[in-house]
């Protein structure tokens, strides 16, 4: 009897290890394929765990995907994966062996230090190497057979510095970070970009096995700093966050994608703001694919890593079956890579590096959220209107004042010619100051019908204000805007004004061509591309150029503009400040200058029905400094009218030649 069973089990174990095409074990054995094989070596468990898992799940979706498709040639690809446990020393083993095996290509690794480990050993191998989430800066620098298919923390820790300085309005500001590489490359990435803008930090750094922070905590509540940047993974950062709960420490946390985990999503994180990778567009065919697959495969949505590891597979295979056949020719032919895939569209640098849109969340309610409408935190939308109620006193105290003291002015001096058009002039001035003031509309949640007819009133009072002012007089607007041509409504549409129904937007852009035909006005339409060295700033870039070569431009140009001449485009290579997506400026050219009147500034992503709304009052040279503004200028006068070290950088859209700038 037990010789059968003992018979059994070794036949089971040779019908498991047969069919297994995953290696954990500390010596894998290689795996007969008919096919090409690629190394994976992910961290599956350890702190990087959650992240390694994800890419394994892209992974193996992935290989499923291209095999169920005739695999390379009609031979299947494998896959030989290794845990790295989050240890660099177990992770240079693999590589080892799979090198060894006659591997030419590994995906790997999530972790930093792994891949720090990884990256030279590969590099003198010449094995080409393919991190799916590694992002310490040092492995930029790592060789040509080095890539990853995610961005440098160079590239987020800057975009973490331009929230805390323009957005937040930090100036003095605690580092913390608890070990790794990843820690030490964002955070030194950071306390530079931080100081280039004249902030000043305090550093407290701490080994990855350590929990006790309350020293620094104390250090912290002593010298009231105005933001903490903390940098670690989920245990450590969970840990931090109690204590400084315990210790009544109020201080703002800003905090990076690997903040992003269950076990930071408690209680003392309420308010804590992260940065993270952008999620790729939805209406992608690629992105929409992988992700119904991904939720069709694991009854989840995919999380961090996920779709770079499905698409590090993707561009992999897709050389093989060019025909690439060595690790040599790979290199060279993922420099010319532009892979549309999970991730959207990836090309990388001449470090080997994906650079990619940092966006902001925010923990609320005990969920990771997105940032409150063009930029504004759920926390920072709850100062703001408790700054709004202690000013409403005031505010309206003082418009109450103004329409009293107009009302006396009027009744005793009525008939006067020049009297009643400054009192004209007034009235229609104070009004929209009270309508903002006891209407909220001072910041205010809309619909873009709502806001088309706004704009449609402050364009007919401005008109009647210049007509006021008689002859000579020229309305003046100032136009800022992220919508390229083609996001125009009437954009290929061949039809006319008489046409009917229409919306409220196209009923807008229809009148506002008449407006500019029969109105004294000087117009200048600028349109933003943000950050033209990122990835979608250089699609967005591209775009613009083809809207500007299409058959429709000359009629966007005849409909929004009196000139050709008034419409510009303006690439941003700073962070355009997080609250702002449009601005409409309105002012007169009268003698001596420009009389500022008021403007409106809206906050919204593409496709949102709904917009956060703002007024501003001009002429009055105050600005809110929650609201920083482009260039780092101090007043909204300034916005709508730009210094000349700005308006030279403001190039004319007829002149758009290029999809990149040098």
């Amino acid at each position: 009897m037990r010789t059968v069973i003992a018979v059994v089990v070794a036949a089971l174990a040779i019908t498991v290890l047969s069919s297994a095409q995953v290696v954990t074990s500390a010596t894998p054995q290689p795996i007969p394929s008919p096919g090409p094989r690629i190394g994976v070596i992910l961290s599956l468990t350890g702190e990087a765990a959650k992240y390694g898992q994800a890419a394994k799940n892209g992974v193996d979706l992935a290989v499923r995907e291209v095999n169920r498709s005739g695999g390379v040639g009609n031979r299947s690809v494998s896959v030989v994966l290794v845990d790295a446990e989050s240890n660099p020393d177990v992770a240079a083993a693999a590589l080892n062996r799979m090198a060894n095996d006659g591997i030419q290509v590994v995906i790997g690794d999530v972790s930093s230090d792994c891949t720090l480990k990884l990256a030279p050993l590969a590099q003198q191998l010449h094995v080409l190497l393919m991190s799916p989430g590694a992002s310490a800066p040092a492995i930029s620098d790592a060789g040509d057979f080095v890539f990853r298919n995610w961005q440098s923390d160079v590239h987020e820790a800057k975009a973490d510095a331009n929230l805390a300085i323009d957005t937040l309005g930090w100036k003095k500001i605690a580092v913390v970070a608890i070990g790794s590489s990843y820690t030490e490359g964002i955070s030194k990435a950071f306390k530079a970009a931080v100081k280039d803008d004249g902030a000043s930090v305090t550093e407290f750094t701490y080994r990855p096995s350590e929990r006790d922070f309350r020293s620094s905590i104390a250090v912290m509540r002593k010298q009231s700093f105005d933001g903490i940047f903390l940098v670690g993974y989920g245990g450590p950062l969970a840990a931090f966050l109690r204590q400084r709960s315990e210790a009544g420490l109020r201080t703002s946390i800003l905090s990076v994608q690997a903040f992003d985990a269950p076990e930071t999503l408690i209680p003392e994180a309420e308010g804590v703001i992260f940065s993270s990778t952008a999620a790729p567009n939805s209406s992608d065919a690629n992105v929409r694919r992988f992700r119904e697959h991904y939720r069709d495969a694991y009854h989840s949505e995919p999380t961090l890593c996920a779709d770079s590891g499905y698409d590090a597979v993707g561009m992999i295979v897709s050389l093989l079956r060019r025909g690439t056949a060595t690790s040599a020719d790979m290199k060279q032919q993922l420099r010319q890579i532009s892979y549309p895939g999970a991730a959207g569209r990836t090309e990388f640098d001449e470090h080997g590096d994906v650079p990619k849109e940092i966006v902001f969340r925010q923990i609320h309610n005990g969920r990771s959220v997105p940032m409150g409408p063009g930029g504004f935190g759920w926390t920072g939308v709850r100062n703001w209107a408790t700054q709004q109620m202690r000013d409403l006193s005031a505010k309206a105290f003082a418009a109450i004042a103004s329409a009293i003291g107009l009302a006396i002015v009027a009744a005793l001096i009525r008939m006067k010619p020049r009297v009643r058009e400054f009192l004209a002039w007034q009235i229609l001035s104070r009004r929209f100051a009270l309508r903002a003031a006891f209407s909220r509309r001072s910041a205010k949640i809309v619909t873009i019908d709502d806001y088309v007819h706004l704009l449609t009133r402050m364009r007919q009072r401005a008109s009647r204000l210049r007509a006021i002012k008689g002859n000579g007089t020229s309305l003046v607007m100032q136009i800022y805007t992220r919508q390229i041509p083609r996001d125009w409504p009437l954009w290929e549409r061949e039809s006319d004004e008489n046409e009917s129904p229409k919306t409220p937007l196209e009923e807008y852009f229809f009148a506002f061509e008449d407006f500019i035909r029969r109105e004294p006005i000087v117009l200048r339409r600028t349109i933003v591309i943000d950050a033209s060295d990122s990835p979608r700033g250089r699609e967005r870039l591209a775009m613009l150029k083809n809207d500007v070569e299409s058959q429709y431009f000359k009629r966007y140009l005849e409909r929004l503009h009196s000139s050709p001449a008034d419409a510009y485009y303006y690439c941003h290579r700073d962070t355009w400040p997080n609250w702002l997506s449009d601005a409409v400026f309105f002012g007169l050219q009268v003698e001596g200058g420009i009389r500022w009147l008021w403007g409106v500034t809206t906050s919204y992503s593409s496709g949102d029905e709904l917009i956060l709304m703002r007024l501003h009052r001009l002429g009055v040279k105050k600005h809110s400094k929650d609201l920083p503004l482009p260039w780092r200028l101090d007043n909204l006068d300034d916005f709508a009218l730009p210094p000349d070290r700005v308006m030279k950088k403001m190039l004319p859209l007829e002149e758009l030649v290029a999809a990149t700038l040098q």
